[in-house]
């Protein structure tokens, strides 16, 4: 408002021829009491702004570590599901190994099944033969 305090004396001295002294002194205690309460009122409005800030953060941060859990989660979620599938695989793989080898076994009792008659009659000829001898 003035460039310096010299400007400032010589306005109040000035003024002082013209105005009474006691008038200048309420007048700048006035403006000095106006200005603290500015001061005060940006003060409390600062604060308040800050404190707004900081609960933003703070929910930002609350935020940001619920994400980073949720996407842990989904992390160990999909390594899981890999695990699972694998494992699926594998069961399905030994299935199908299993199913292979009933058929096979399923063959080859098959198979003995049939030479049973078979040796049955060997069985009665070896018996003629050994009852014939006899």
């Amino acid at each position: 408002m003035f460039k310096d305090m010299t400007d400032t004396t010589k306005m109040l001295e000035n003024l002082g021829n013209v105005v009474p002294r006691e008038d200048i002194l309420q007048l700048l205690e006035k403006a000095k009491i106006d200005r603290k309460e500015q001061i005060d009122k940006w003060t409390n409005e600062y604060e308040a702004a800050a404190r707004c800030e900081l609960r933003k953060y703070m929910e930002f941060e609350r935020l940001r570590e619920k994400i980073e859990r949720e996407q842990e989660n989904a992390k160990k979620l999909c390594e899981n599901i890999m695990k699972w599938k694998k494992e699926a695989e594998t069961a399905r793989k030994e299935k199908g190994e299993a199913a292979e080898k009933k058929s096979l076994y399923q063959n080859k009792i098959a198979e003995e099944n049939e030479k049973i008659p078979v040796i049955n009659e060997y069985i009665k000829m070896f018996t003629n033969t050994i009852e014939g001898e006899n």
